[in-house]
Formats: C-alpha cells, sequence, structure tokens
C-alpha cells in the first residue's frame, strides 16, 4: 500500500521478533529491528510502578510480571538505545541516522 509502518511492543522471544521480521520482508520492506532497554533496575520499576494508561479496560502488567518475563538474547545484529542514559530527543536521532546509514 506504500505506507511506513512502525510496530511497537515488547517481543523478548525470538520466535516473535522473526515473526515480525518475516511479515516486513515478505512485504518487500525495509526492516529495522530497534531494541530498547533501560538497564537501570530502579529507573526501570520506577517506569514500570508509575506508567499512565489512556485505554479504558487495559490492564499493565506489574513489576514483577515485567521482572519475571522470559528473555531470549538477539542472535542478529539490530540497534539497541538505552533509555536510561538517551533522551528521547536523541534516540530519534539515532534511529534516524541509523535509517540514513541503511539508505545510503
Amino acid at each position: 500500500m506504500g505506507v511506513s509502518v512502525i510496530v511497537e511492543c515488547v517481543n523478548p522471544l525470538k520466535i516473535t521478533r522473526d515473526a515480525w521480521r518475516a511479515v516486513g520482508h515478505r512485504k518487500g520492506a525495509w526492516v529495522i529491528e530497534v531494541e530498547l532497554v533501560c538497564p537501570d533496575a530502579t529507573e526501570h520499576r520506577a517506569r514500570v510502578d508509575n506508567r499512565d494508561v489512556s485505554i479504558d479496560e487495559l490492564k499493565l502488567p506489574t513489576w514483577q510480571q515485567v521482572s519475571d518475563r522470559q528473555y531470549e538474547p538477539w542472535d542478529r545484529d539490530h540497534l539497541i538505545i538505552d533509555t536510561g542514559m538517551t533522551s528521547v530527543t536523541s534516540a530519534v536521532e539515532l534511529l534516524l541516522t541509523h535509517v540514513g546509514v541503511l539508505a545510503a
């Protein structure tokens, strides 16, 4: 359809990351994978505990549920952005730079 699509979701498992990647490739799209991390556990917990949700009936996971999630390390190159050390503006700049390098 000629439109750009951004998928933002928690993807801790290889199988789900592979599935999203396959969808893009089947459609002939560029696939740019980005992992947002917050290695500072205190900051990460504060963010989880203090989130606002604007969708009625959406129940957010607790810190315990977040920390208990299974996580499989990535097995391919991808962009990693540490949100504890990177502002939103800087993260966007990093992403745009990454896209520009791939487009060149």
